[in-house]
């Protein structure tokens, strides 16, 4: 297939249309390939995502990969250095790849605990869509507000097998309400298969939004607010020092909270000194189950067990791509055709430089 044409964009007017299909622009860390372990599996994921074609503009497709902890029992799975696609280039779409960068999944195969969406679809082996994310509360899906702030409405995650094995997620997000993946699930299986991945088959697949089964997930207008009791039960000054890991101003402005309110939210949570990091990022990804440890169900033994796995995370340099993507940014992210998509952007925050996955060369690539 081509490169796509240069006006589509500017002749497309409707939210869906048949005709004109969107592929998407994939993007890849070029100097991060060397020495990973998984690196027939990264490039399959690129080549797989740039044959997709969608009928929605806005779409944001991102690979969440699995890494595992096998003395623990665990699963991680992290977008961190792993292959994205956007079929058009926004703000909002860019700041929720930002944001998921600090939400990893987490998986417990011995307890069958899991956080996050990702982790969730990577534990039940099926895929599992919404067609609007604000349907979910933010217990099962850890990344709503930010979702939400990005203008964030269908959603689908689907699982991604080589052989048996589950090797990670592939997570679909749009901005128009969805009521029927099916186009979209058949043509994610069909570009997995064509690399040799796979994917479960069409009639294996959850609604969250009408299984009886994922109830909990959901929002309940009768749901009441917890307690600051529960809400702080067996949490630690270093978990909210995670929980918070970001600047003062940017803290507040996320919480909805003016400045004079922070020192009260502190005294809440014992919090002696507002915590800072220095590249300005929430460094906890299991920050949300942290913080609603008993809407987990998470014992403290398990919390502690999120905790170090994390810490390990964070010192992987294997998916510690995209660390100093807040603070040092490069100009412009480059699409399939040489245009620099960013030109069109004044405001809001700049995608770092990647190299775009040319699937013209396939062969010596897989």
């Amino acid at each position: 297939m081509g490169n796509p044409d240069p006006n589509l964009l500017v002749n497309y007017y409707h939210p869906e249309d048949p005709e004109n299909p969107y592929k998407l622009d994939v993007f890849f860390y070029k100097d991060d390939l060397r020495g990973r372990n998984d690196v027939c599996n990264y490039q399959r994921i690129c080549y797989a995502l740039s044959t997709m074609l969608f009928l929605d503009q806005m779409v944001f497709a991102q690979f969440w990969a699995s890494i595992d902890f096998k003395s623990a029992h665990v699963t991680v799975l992290s977008t961190r250095g792993q292959p994205f696609g956007l079929s058009t280039y926004t703000n909002e779409l860019w700041s929720y790849r930002i944001k998921c960068l600090d939400h990893n999944s987490y998986v417990n195969h011995d307890t069958k605990l899991c956080i996050g969406l990702p982790g969730r679809v990577f534990l039940n082996k099926y895929p599992e869509w919404t067609q609007d994310v604000s349907k979910y509360n933010d217990i099962s899906y850890p990344q709503l507000n930010d979702a939400k702030r990005s203008n964030i409405r269908g959603s689908l995650a689907m699982p991604v097998f080589d052989g048996d094995a589950c090797i990670g997620v592939l997570e679909f997000v749009m901005t128009n309400l969805k009521e029927d993946f099916s186009h979209e699930m058949s043509k994610v299986r069909k570009a997995l298969e064509e690399v040799g991945l796979k994917s479960v088959i069409l009639n294996e697949n959850i609604n969250c939004d009408i299984s009886k089964d994922y109830s909990s997930l959901v929002e309940s207008p009768n749901t009441t607010k917890s307690s600051r009791k529960s809400k702080s039960c067996n949490v630690t000054c270093n978990d909210i020092t995670k929980l918070f890991g970001m600047p003062k101003a940017d803290a507040a402005k996320i919480c909805g909270l003016t400045d004079n309110t922070l020192t009260k939210v502190q005294r809440r949570y014992g919090i002696d000194v507002w915590p800072c990091v220095r590249n300005g990022v929430a460094k906890s990804s299991a920050h949300n189950a942290l913080e609603r440890e008993r809407a987990y169900h998470t014992s403290s033994d398990e919390t502690r067990k999120i905790e170090r796995i994390n810490c390990l995370l964070m010192h992987d340099n294997d998916i510690n791509f995209e660390e100093d993507l807040v603070d040092k940014h490069m100009d412009y992210l480059i699409s399939n055709d040489g245009k620099r998509l960013g030109e069109q952007h004044d405001e809001g925050p700049n995608p770092v430089l990647l190299e775009v996955y040319h699937h013209k060369n396939k062969r010596s690539r897989i």
